[in-house]
């Protein structure tokens, strides 16, 4: 490098230059060209342009660079504040994105300063172009977190920080080791976030020494330590939890509608242990009784069904201005991962005192739906009520039950799935012609041998039980949306925006290039139903469902009630899940507002009431809060899905699949296997044969020499070859599909 008198030279020559020109602006070329400068010091160029801007002698507009003017002194930039977002980083390209409310700006790799991916950031916009801003990072507001996980990795007598975030796109010098060594799994503090333009990396301190590298548990406890979940509760909240008595007294026995007599079942997961619904059905008779569907109605003639949809009523012991309530708006939901859950209460609470055990008494909010004998709905109710479910049963016996093949379910309880199973189909066909779009996107299941190693991986399978329970919750959930919002001036409501139509252009235009029989109908929601009826088969949906829903905003939560475009209904809530969903309890607790005192009297549940973090309660902070955390467990649980994954595939480097293309970037090609969900990439650099083009628009390959052409859907034989931050593969055939 030169030395300081010869980098004050350039310097020099540089600004002269610009202030010379005043008014035009000029990139690194150009000013490479200058005549005091050597050809061999070009590449310290950059390095003295960023040294001018930050001392605000000079302004940069996108790649280029100008004197900064007496009116550019003046003149206020526009700016605006939002997360930065590494994604395109990490996938190769070099640009970001910082998501704001109005859209998203396009950053230049060299203008993110030295943020990383989720951090707040002020952003200068710098111009217009084919629709989309260009801005740069002037400063980071605020950190996303400044503890990583991840491996310490020798490298030329130094130590480096490898995270294991996949969208953190740099790496960490360590300056204190503490007792780690290379491959330990650690916690690191960064204490300096270095200078990206300059080229100097961010550095960090070991705070914790997780274990080694690469074992299933320090792996796991890595994922929780990176995502900071709370695993324990405060003293305050397990206090409360002691004091919950298991008995419930004769006044509030009184106070509600028992129902202990009805034949009531629970259907979950096997594995599941926190049980928040329940279903009932009978049969009602022209005197106003009812009956179970199996007994003789006599000479009385049946009129309809009755649905009676039960929850547990967890706001009778989690109150509002409890540390529990408080804890729970904290921690927004609950975590699930294959071994383990993160619990948004005590298990206590969750797994025993509110769970709907068989054989057990339990105070419930029940949403009670009268249909006549089409299965149009007639009446809906909502009271509070005790119930005692007669028996606990799974999805998997429910649908060897439906398909006639053997099974475990009791015979009390074949009337009552035979006739639910008929209701269910209604209300299915129902919903799809309001404009449902039926989505299933499956699941990793992972599957352990006795001793806790991973025996396999399944995709999930959305079945006829699945979709039985789910439209008697989305009854019940629709219906106590339209009462709060009759009831009260603001909710908590789940909306769903409709897709950009930009974005839904672009995707109708690539179904058709894929010569799927599409036409547009009169509605989004119906021209989305037409394109997944049209899908010639199961891969088809494999690839394509992924493309459509990436179109889709996400759902969310909200104070007003927005609409759910994905559910084609105007009100809608989430009321069925209060074990496990902080806004399914705090409706809860609006709802026995109104149903106890009228209408108007729940719109303002909380007074001066705070989090454990000092947060002030309110249905906005927590429809805020519940939609952020809600987001956090779904990196959370996709990046245990991706551990899982990569553990089960580490000892089978070498082993040849077949697969299929689900995505093209210019970099890579992703592929799934077709033996076990699992994803990863072909990169093309890997591709001998031929230079292949990108076309982004048609999400294709074009091989320069030959014209052959790799696109989605095209059949792919790999052989797996290692793991990075993805599992990378190598093409050894390609077929079209």
């Amino acid at each position: 490098m030169p030395n300081k008198q010869r980098m004050k030279e350039m310097e020099d020559a540089i600004f002269n230059f610009l202030d010379n020109n005043r008014g035009r602006y000029y990139n690194i070329s150009d000013l490479s060209q200058l005549s005091p400068i050597n050809k061999h010091e070009h590449k310290y160029i950059k390095n003295i342009l960023n040294k001018l801007t930050r001392s605000g002698q000079i302004v940069k507009r996108g790649k280029r660079f100008t004197i900064k003017s007496d009116k550019s002194q003046t003149a206020k930039p526009r700016t605006v504040v939002g997360l930065f977002d590494a994604t395109s980083l990490i996938k190769g390209y070099s640009y970001a994105f910082v998501n704001h409310d109005d859209g998203d700006v396009l950053i230049d790799s060299e203008d993110i300063s030295n943020a990383v991916h989720n951090d707040r950031v002020l952003v200068e916009l710098r111009h217009k172009k084919r629709g989309l801003l260009y801005g740069s990072i002037v400063k980071v507001l605020e950190r996303a977190t400044t503890r990583f996980t991840g491996n310490i990795m020798a490298y030329r007598g130094k130590s480096i920080f490898i995270p294991d975030l996949r969208k953190l796109h740099v790496n960490f010098s360590i300056r204190d080791l503490a007792l780690a060594k290379a491959s330990d799994k650690v916690v690191v503090r960064v204490v300096n976030w270095g200078d990206f333009s300059m080229g100097r990396k961010p550095s960090a301190v070991v705070e914790e020494v997780l274990g080694r590298a690469g074992e299933k548990d320090v792996e796991e406890l890595a994922i929780f330590k990176q995502f900071d979940l709370p695993i324990d509760f405060p003293d305050q909240a397990i206090k409360e939890v002691k004091l919950i008595s298991d008995e419930i007294g004769k006044d509030e026995l009184n106070r509600r509608q028992d129902l202990r007599n009805l034949l009531t079942i629970t259907i979950d997961p096997a594995t599941a242990k926190d049980y928040d619904d329940a279903i009932s059905l009978t049969r009602v008779l022209n005197d106003g009784s009812e009956m179970e569907l199996d007994d003789d109605s006599g000479s009385l003639k049946p009129l309809g069904y009755r649905l009676y949809v039960h929850i547990a009523d967890v706001s009778h012991y989690v109150r509002l201005d409890s540390a529990l309530f408080q804890e729970a708006v904290t921690r927004g939901n609950s975590f699930y991962f294959p071994r383990h859950v993160v619990p948004m209460l005590p298990f206590r609470v969750s797994n025993k005192v509110c769970s709907l055990r068989p054989d057990e008494d339990k105070l419930t909010v029940t949403v009670v739906t009268d249909f006549d004998n089409t299965f149009s709905i007639t009446e809906q109710s909502v009271y509070k009520s005790l119930v005692s479910s007669s028996f606990r049963l799974n999805y998997d016996e429910v649908d060897a039950f439906f398909e006639g093949n053997k099974n475990t379910v009791p015979e009390e309880v074949h009337g009552l799935l035979s006739n639910l199973r008929k209701l269910s189909a209604v209300m299915s066909k129902n919903r799809y012609k309001k404009g449902y779009i039926p989505f299933h996107i499956p699941e990793t299941e992972v599957e352990f041998h006795e001793s806790g190693k991973i025996k396999n991986l399944h995709r999930s399978v959305e079945t006829e039980s699945h979709k039985m329970i789910e439209n008697c919750m989305l009854i019940a959930n629709e219906y106590i949306a339209n009462i709060l919002n009759k009831k009260t001036s603001r909710s908590l409501y789940r909306i769903h925006e409709e897709p950009e139509q930009d974005d839904f252009e672009k995707m109708f235009k690539l179904i058709k290039y894929y010569k799927i029989n599409s036409r547009k109908e009169a509605t989004m929601q119906k021209t989305i139903q037409n394109l997944l009826n049209n899908m010639p088969n199961k891969n088809y949906r494999r690839v394509f469902d992924f493309i459509i829903l990436r179109t889709m905003k996400k759902a969310q939560y909200n104070t007003m009630p927005l609409g759910h475009f994905g559910l084609a209904t105007k009100n809608y809530t989430h009321f069925t899940s209060p074990i496990r969903r902080i806004c399914d309890l705090t409706v809860h607790h609006q709802l026995k507002r109104v149903m106890e005192k009228g209408a108007g009297t729940a719109d303002d549940l909380f007074s001066s009431q705070k989090t454990n973090n000092d947060n002030e309660i309110s249905l906005a902070y927590i429809a805020k809060r519940a939609s952020s955390q809600e987001v956090l467990a779904d990196s959370a649980e996709r990046e245990s899905e991706n551990l899982y994954k990569r553990m089960f595939m580490q000892d089978k480097v070498g082993e040849v699949y077949e697969s299929i293309v689900v995505s093209v970037n210019k970099n890579n090609i992703k592929v799934e296997l077709d033996e076990v969900p699992v994803t990863g990439l072909i990169s093309l650099d890997s591709l001998t044969d031929d230079y292949y083009r990108y076309y982004p628009e048609y999400m294709e390959l074009i091989g320069k020499r030959s014209g052959k052409v790799i696109r989605l859907m095209d059949r792919v034989k790999v052989q797996f070859e290692k793991i990075e931050f993805d599992l990378i593969f190598t093409a050894l055939e390609f077929r079209k599909a």
